[in-house]
């Protein structure tokens, strides 16, 4: 029981830093309601156990339960606020201008998948009559939004409209479904952190050595010098305008390997600038298609009004002019390379280099089709919260039905290397099984928008390709450097060394072997180091931890 009590709070801490109001009549208790029973706190005994560490009659068969690590972060997070410059950092991070976040939030949280969220939040926090919270949460939000110096949980309970009821049946839900997950994580991770020492004691000096000169072959800048251009697309069929950013070697090369990088959601074109100048100057020419409907300025367009609200940050669109794009460009380059590229491009084998929404079209231009049926029951059943690509996924059932047996297939797609894939529920382990490609799927232990158990273990395990990796970044997060925003008050804008390291090293290695046929670097692919835990997977082990 002392666990449970553990847990809730810390959930009602979490509950606090993202809700906020201010009204007539403000919020005096949080009432925990577990069928019949409740159980009333005073919002001014937990401020009291925040400022001053004191416990109140009220609280205190929680607070005193707690571990003392987990009291001192409780006390920590209740107390929690940003400075301005951390804001601004936040807001450039998302490529948005520190401007009006009233008008940010709203937008956010008017549109589909912002409703769908708050509709998750009020299955926890009820009105008093037993009804979803997500119009007080609301209201909460856009109001604490006026002033963000002053946004601290604290503020955030003293300020709810009204008494804040907790439905604790719903809360042991979803605690039980993250402490499973958390579980089967741990056991995997685990597992390959024992394989690697095993693996290692097992290994030869001289294996060794050759692995570690590998490692270095791949972290260092390669040996071709490297230049760029832009080339302008107009597919006439869908009336569509966009650019490719396409990085080459120089190199001497008649059959230079072609890699198309998809980025992820909300990003600009440059992104993955530094991948693709490193794969470049190991010999790739790397097209980086503009995604003009799913980047930073179609988000900047949704932000600041100038794009319906309902449609969100990306337009549902996207899964399919994605992929079209992509083999739109390689129809361009193809026909250009007689002309403009000496016949050097070799266009009929082609990598793509996906992250995260990116995968999407990776997946789809290998064989994989849409699952609607899977999504539609995914999207009604699971709980978001636990895994937030769905709130991107379940937008693809926005699609009309004359687009929804696409198929997007193209054979010139030889090898996917993936980072942080999503697209489960999208897909189904029915239609990943059409994937017949070497596949380079690069997860991350505890990644609350693509988690590893529901979004990565799933997705690799419904493969039947047999050359398949699985690798687990280590001390890489989804996104470069969200917790670091949050925790740092001096904040780079730059992407994190870690975050590049890892897709350069594991990149050059796969596409390497499976794009430029040099098996020397094979070793890499199946072995572990300071950036990864990657060894022979077994699909059978994969299944078991993840129930």
């Amino acid at each position: 029981m002392k666990h449970q009590l553990a847990l809730i709070f810390s959930l009602l801490t979490i509950a606090a830093c993202i809700s906020n109001a201010s009204s007539v009549k403000a919020a005096e208790n949080i009432v925990f309601k577990l069928g019949p029973i409740k159980k009333s706190i005073a919002v001014k005994s937990i401020a009291a156990f925040a400022t001053k560490n004191q416990d109140q009659d009220d609280i205190a068969f929680i607070t005193k339960n707690l571990p003392s690590e987990q009291r001192a972060r409780a006390r920590e997070l209740l107390g929690f606020r940003l400075n301005s410059q951390q804001w601004n950092e936040l807001f450039r991070s998302q490529y948005l201008p520190p401007a009006n976040t009233n008008l940010y939030l709203t937008r956010m949280l008017d549109s589909n998948s912002g409703k769908e969220l708050l509709s998750d939040l009020g299955k926890f926090v009820r009105l008093p009559d037993g009804r979803n919270g997500r119009e007080a949460i609301r209201t909460g939000l856009f109001t604490a939004s006026a002033n963000l110096l002053e946004f601290t949980p604290i503020n955030v309970l003293r300020s709810f409209p009204g008494d804040i009821y907790i439905d604790v049946e719903e809360v042991f839900k979803v605690l039980h479904q993250s402490e499973k997950i958390t579980k089967s994580e741990i056991a995997l991770t685990q597992h390959l952190e024992n394989s690697r020492v095993d693996h290692q004691s097992n290994t030869s000096l001289m294996v060794l050595n050759q692995l570690a000169e590998i490692s270095q072959k791949v972290a260092k800048t390669g040996s071709f010098a490297v230049s760029n251009q832009i080339i302008k697309h107009y597919d006439t069929s869908r009336q569509r305008r966009f650019t490719t950013k396409l990085y080459l070697p120089d190199s001497s090369s008649t059959k230079i390997p072609v890699i198309i990088v998809a980025n992820g959601m909300g990003l600009n074109q440059d992104f993955m600038d530094f991948l693709a100048n490193h794969l470049a100057s190991h010999g790739f020419a790397v097209g980086v298609p503009e995604a003009i409907d799913s980047n930073d300025v179609r988000q900047l367009d949704f932000f600041l009004g100038r794009k319906p609200v309902a449609a969100g940050n990306f337009d549902a669109s996207e899964y399919i002019n994605r992929p079209l794009d992509i083999t739109y460009v390689l129809n361009e380059l193809d026909r250009l390379n007689s002309t403009k590229f000496q016949n050097r491009l070799n266009v009929q084998q082609v990598g793509i280099a996906s992250y995260s929404f990116g995968a999407v079209s990776a997946l789809s231009l290998a064989g994989a089709k849409f699952d609607f049926a899977q999504l539609q029951q995914d999207c009604e059943s699971q709980s978001k919260l636990l895994n937030l690509s769905l709130f991107y996924q379940c937008r693809a059932l926005e699609l009309p039905d004359s687009q929804r047996n696409l198929d997007f297939r193209d054979s010139r797609i030889t090898s996917l290397f993936m980072f942080v894939p999503m697209g489960q529920s999208l897909f189904g382990s029915k239609n990943l099984q059409a994937i017949n490609v070497p596949t380079y799927w690069n997860s991350t232990a505890r990644d609350p928008f693509t988690p590893m158990t529901q979004e990565q273990l799933l997705g690799f395990t419904a493969m039947q390709n047999t050359n398949k990796y699985l690798s687990i970044a280590l001390n890489v997060g989804h996104t470069p450097k969200p917790a670091e925003i949050l925790e740092q008050a001096q904040v780079s804008n730059s992407i994190s060394q870690k975050f590049k390291t890892y897709l350069e090293m594991s990149a050059t290695a796969f596409f390497k072997v499976h794009l430029a046929g040099d098996e020397s670097y094979r070793p890499y692919l199946t072995s572990s180091d300071e950036n990864k835990l990657s060894v022979p997977v077994n699909d059978q082990l994969l299944r078991k931890t993840k129930n």
